[in-house]
């Protein structure tokens, strides 16, 4: 899709011709839906600059883009701009800018924003209210969103999102009177509360100490038919532990493996602390246990409860234990619990144990000694000291401790400046990171190519091009001469983007002062191949050999991923025999290309063998491999295939995630075993992950699919209550589940334009058509085009067949004229419907005539149109022509030779 795009992009310009509105949409649509919009950005500015006045839908989309990455005042300025092309901002248009600013905290914006759309006559809807109440609620600004919901009331009424976004702030504010009361008025008004309002409230009682209001909500939510989760269960237990009940604790475990739903690692965490707390160490091991049998590993919250637990009942032989085994498990212990494993080392008088984090302990130890004797360290151990720190992820003590000496009047050396600096920037803190550096003359030091070269780095990081070339002016007007690291950093960032000329420049001024490395050639490859220019890509591979530069396995790897997604296995595996004759073995992430390549290209058999030649080579599948063979055998139909690679990732250790779930999820419901796929659904959500919209679009779409309505509105319930917005997407497949069930009217009323795609108005057509309702056709048929979208053969051909069955033959041929000449070449149920148009009107020799046209166009006749004008001939008695027909299916095959 990407590539037809540059190539319409590349015709429009070699042409100096404008796009058509529709055209520009798409484009636009395809770009931001691809993750290149910054590409898409790019493209309506040359537009716009060549004198093109975009349709809105096109504006619409490239907001939407940057309110989502947060660059709020470029969307802001778009839509300055948007009357002087001839089009004003719409509702669509305000949603989602005041989107962004809720998004992102600048609620006194947003409701400027509110104040702007209605005094320019745009009448705010429902989603805008509600966006802009979530915002008040994310920063706890009751009484501003209690003014609001009162406009609100003047024009539509709120829904179960508007009422669970109140009850959730004001359970988060400790409001809880008037949270319960809300939940009454939301029944009364005839909303029926969802699974997060009753939740919110639940835990927001528990975490108060009120249990028995808890409990009280819990039945009022099963009398509602709604059952409570593994959420639900945990706030419970959770506050039951707070208030020391661990016998009732212990009750509500069980209760809840009786009811079906499995402790996740939070429950187990909830127990473990809460009899930890009590001085139950023994309790709390038998759960500890239970956890590990039920296959959760602790993770940095559960080792916190059962280390901190552990200091506090003197157990400190057993935590090292913990403490080493949370290391070798990959996790770090945060700056909370290193305080805490300190203190207990500090009261029971004893010297930290030596290990993994002993030189933190140390650390931390350090710098309790300077404030309690207000010494200030040397150069060389306050760097060591921050360090230290940040590189046990405790960052933010690093910059406490830098800060606390600077305002004593330390004068720190630069590497204590580079290491703090450097974290921000990691952090995305640009903006700090740059004021330290700004600050760093008062202190007696100048920034060096170090400094900012992590200014770079975070920029890039964060796609800010244009300040990290700001930068490096600065860099070289300043006297500060760019390293090979410099120009890397810059050149990745570049990549990142996909802004290939810009890193050509830069690549001139590099060859100035310095050869380009192993890094550099890796970047520029990596790029080409993430713009689909693999041609280059190659080349730069040659040349790379030619000036004495081994590649590297990125280098390998990045051209062997591109020639997989692009088909060409035969140069990817050329490659792959390049890569070994230059003693570079393929590693876990170049098998994975290899074999998603082939299972793409529906060759598993080939993928099988790789499988298995993997492991020959020593190197051992991940939870990505293991992916793609399921989805590639799901996707051949091979489910015991399929499920045998299951079978075997679990033995191996991998658990499913959120990717593999819905890789099985999807292929099941694609080979009709829905029993199967609510299986994983509930396997899904017992492991604590939870669906995503799309996943659960395509198990609704499956119910639709398998003749159950009620289960599949049950799971579009489940999807709101989720908190998610319907995309075009699901409510793509809701209108056309309905419609195949002949509910057109239901369907309808799921349709909305300011969410409506391709799919949601061929949908629409195609159900009318169906039903009969031909006069509402062609106004949804306008709607489509002028909202930007394409009519395709589908849509065609579900009107002509609509109007062949009413009869209405002229316009069902002015229709196909008109879908050949917008270049959409009519197939088979095209011309089958037009011949059955004009048979049952009694019209054998027009239907004759375009059946020997079909075939003229080389469009093979299935036996369903010999069929049709069998039928025909029979009503004329013409059997002379019917026998001419039997004989013509006999040589293609349709028929055996007794006919």
């Amino acid at each position: 899709m990407i590539r037809e795009t540059l190539q319409l992009i590349g015709h429009l310009r070699r042409t100096s011709q404008l796009p058509s509105h529709s055209t520009c949409n798409k484009l636009l649509h395809n770009l931001i839906s691809s993750n290149c919009g910054e590409l898409s950005l790019k493209i309506l500015s040359h537009l716009v600059s060549k004198g093109y006045n975009p349709h809105r839908s096109s504006f619409n989309s490239v907001i939407s883009f940057l309110c989502k990455l947060g660059h709020i005042s470029f969307a802001r300025k778009l839509i300055n701009s948007m009357p002087r092309y001839g089009c004003l901002p719409d509702i669509v248009t305000y949603n989602s800018l005041m989107d962004g600013y809720c998004k992102f905290s600048d609620i006194d914006e947003a409701c400027l924003l509110m104040k702007e759309i209605r005094m320019r006559g745009c009448r705010p809807d429902l989603v805008t209210f509600n966006v802009l109440l979530n915002g008040f609620c994310n920063v706890k600004m009751k009484k501003e969103a209690l003014v609001y919901i009162g406009l609100m009331w003047k024009s539509c009424s709120p829904n179960v999102v508007t009422y669970s976004h109140f009850i959730d702030m004001f359970c988060k504010m400790e409001d809880l009177g008037l949270g319960y009361r809300l939940l009454g008025d939301m029944v009364k008004d005839g909303v029926l509360p969802n699974f997060f309002a009753f939740t919110s409230l639940i835990d927001g009682y528990c975490k108060a100490g009120n249990l028995e209001v808890a409990f009280e909500l819990l039945e009022k939510m099963r009398q509602s038919s709604l059952l409570p989760n593994v959420v639900t269960y945990n706030a419970l237990i959770k506050g039951i532990c707070m208030k020391g009940m661990l016998g009732r604790a212990d009750y509500l475990f069980s209760k809840m493996w009786e009811d079906g739903f499995e402790p996740n690692s939070a429950v187990y965490t909830s127990m473990i602390d809460g009899h930890l707390k009590k001085g139950n160490l023994d309790d709390a091991m038998k759960y500890m246990s239970k956890m590990h049998d039920q296959g959760f590993s602790l993770d940095v919250a559960a080792y916190g409860a059962v280390i901190s637990g552990l200091c506090k009942n003197g157990r400190l032989d057993k935590v090292m234990q913990f403490i080493e085994d949370m290391v070798g498990s990959g996790l770090a212990p945060d700056q909370m619990l290193l305080t805490t494993i300190m203190d207990a080392y500090f009261k029971a008088n004893l010297k930290a144990a030596s290990g993994v984090y002993g030189e933190l302990l140390v650390t931390l130890q350090f710098f309790a000694l300077l404030q309690r004797t207000s010494q200030f360290p040397t150069p060389f151990t306050c760097n060591k000291l921050l360090h230290s720190l940040i590189s046990s992820n405790c960052g933010e003590l690093s910059v406490k401790i830098f800060c606390h000496l600077l305002s004593k009047g330390y004068n720190p050396h630069p590497s204590s400046f580079n290491s703090v600096i450097s974290f921000f920037c990691k952090l995305g803190h640009i903006s700090f990171a740059r004021t330290l550096v700004d600050s760093m003359p008062r202190y007696g030091c100048l920034p060096d190519i170090v400094t900012y070269n992590s200014l770079i780095d975070g920029y890039c990081k964060f796609c800010d091009i244009d300040e990290a070339c700001l930068i490096m002016r600065k860099i070289r007007i300043g006297g500060c001469i760019p390293d090979l690291g410099t120009f890397n950093i810059l050149f990745n960032g570049f990549c990142k983007v996909k802004m290939k000329k810009e890193a050509f420049v830069y690549m001139g001024l590099m060859w100035k002062s310095c050869s380009p490395n192993v890094v550099t050639y890796s970047t520029f490859i990596d790029m080409f191949c993430k713009t689909g220019d693999l041609g280059l890509g190659y080349r730069v591979l040659g040349g790379m050999v030619k000036d004495g530069v081994l590649p590297n396995l990125f280098a390998f790897t990045s051209l062997i991923d591109g020639y997989c997604k692009a088909g060409n296995l035969e140069v990817a595996f050329e490659l792959l025999e390049k890569m070994r004759q230059s003693s570079l073995l393929p590693n876990v992430v170049t098998y994975n290309a290899l074999i998603k390549g082939l299972c793409m290209q529906g060759m598993s058999e080939r993928a099988d063998y790789l499988f298995s030649k993997m492991w020959e080579d020593g190197v051992e599948p991940n939870s990505a491999v293991y992916t793609s063979m399921i989805d590639g055998h799901l996707q051949k139909g091979n489910v015991d295939d399929a499920m045998k690679y299951m079978s075997r990732m679990h033995d191996q250790g991998f658990n499913l995630d959120v990717a593999a779930y819905g890789v099985v999820i999807s292929g099941l419901c694609k080979n009709s075993r829905l029993d199967k796929a609510i299986q994983f659904i509930e396997d899904m959500v017992s492991s604590g992950l939870v669906p995503d919209q799309m996943l659960l679009a395509t198990i609704m779409d499956a119910y639709f699919k398998a003749g159950n309505l009620k289960a599949a509105f049950g799971v579009y319930r489940e999807l709101l209550e989720r908190g998610f917005e319907p995309d075009g997407v699901t409510l793509s497949a809701l209108m056309d589940g309905l419609c195949k069930h002949g509910c057109l009217k239901e369907a309808r009323g799921y349709f909305c334009k300011e969410k409506a795609n391709e799919i949601s108005y061929s949908v629409l057509i195609n159900g009318m058509c169906k039903e009969g309702n031909l006069s509402e056709v062609e106004k949804v048929f306008r709607e489509m085009s002028e909202a930007g979208f394409i009519p395709d053969k589908y849509v065609y051909t579900s009107w002509i067949a609509g109007l062949c069955k009413q009869g209405s033959l002229p316009e069902a041929f002015r229709l196909k004229n008109k879908m050949v000449k917008e270049g959409i070449i009519p197939d088979l149920l095209t011309y089958s419907s037009l011949i059955f148009g004009l048979a049952n009107a009694g019209l054998m020799i027009e239907a004759k005539q375009v059946f020997d046209d079909m075939l003229k166009k080389g469009i093979t006749p299935d036996s369903a149109v010999f069929d049709i004008l069998i039928r025909g001939y029979h009503k004329e008695g013409n059997d002379a022509a019917i026998s001419s027909l039997y004989d013509e299916m006999r040589k293609r095959g349709l028929v055996d030779g007794e006919h």
